[in-house]
């Protein structure tokens, strides 16, 4: 807070800066490995895992829900 970053929600903070103040830019991205399988993994608002997979195959071996139109 004393940088100036915002408390958006729970444990997320934010601050607005311009694009020269950025030395390094990292994404990640979150797998789970469930029943063998890799899955690409986030969580929800209630605290729990999502799993998804781009493989429809792969999503209707397992019973997972079509959650939009590339990912189950």
């Amino acid at each position: 807070m004393n940088y100036g970053f915002i408390h958006y929600k729970d444990n997320i903070y934010t601050k607005v800066i311009s694009l020269n103040e950025v030395e390094k830019l990292f994404l990640i991205h979150s797998f789970a490995k469930y029943k063998g399988e890799l899955f690409g993994a986030s969580n929800d608002e209630n605290g729990k895992v999502l799993l998804s997979t781009p493989y429809l195959k792969l999503a209707k071996k397992y019973g997972f829900e079509r959650t939009d139109k590339y990912l189950s």
